[in-house]
């Protein structure tokens, strides 16, 4: 094989790992966003109607202590997200660092001072892991081509990645 040869192959050899990691992240997502779905929620204090997200936003409080269902959609962030077998390596961030890279900085925020897991907070969740569903799908289109030229030429194709559908 020739030198040119061997240098597609690595740089092949490395898209093929980059769709490992982008399909890691997008299961690990996944897998968060169902977990959550599936935990109880509770009504902000003196609330005597099903929150609006706002209103639940503006109620979530001033840091008091985590309720358990709280401490349950942290821990499966952790168990999801956080730990997709190149997490560490690639990001190594807290929990903190990685929810506002992953969800933006007010979820993060949300996270670490409410008090209670609302209806309103779980929708804020499900929205961002869409949003970060379909900017994942978006950078995969880059490897397979589906939304143009590909970057690896289909006989290159090592094999076929599932896109994140929202």
């Amino acid at each position: 094989m020739s030198r040119f040869g061997r240098r597609i192959d690595a740089a092949l050899e490395l898209v093929d790992e980059e769709i490992a990691r982008v399909d890691a992240e997008r299961d690990a997502v996944r897998r968060f966003r169902r977990r959550i779905g599936a935990l109880e929620t509770r009504r902000p204090a003196g609330s005597a109607t099903a929150p609006t997200p706002a209103g639940a936003i503006r109620s979530i409080g001033e840091g008091r202590s985590a309720s358990p269902a709280l401490d349950r959609v942290r821990t499966a962030y952790r168990e999801t997200v956080m730990s997709a077998p190149h997490y560490e390596d690639e990001y190594g961030d807290t929990f903190e660092e990685s929810v506002a890279a992953e969800f933006g900085a007010e979820t993060a925020e949300l996270l670490r001072t409410s008090d209670r897991f609302t209806d309103a907070l779980r929708e804020l969740l499900v929205r961002a892991c869409r949003r970060s569903l379909s900017s994942v799908a978006r950078s995969a289109t880059r490897f397979d081509g589906s939304d143009g030229p590909s970057i690896r030429p289909a006989s290159a194709s090592r094999h076929s990645t599932g896109r994140a559908s929202v």
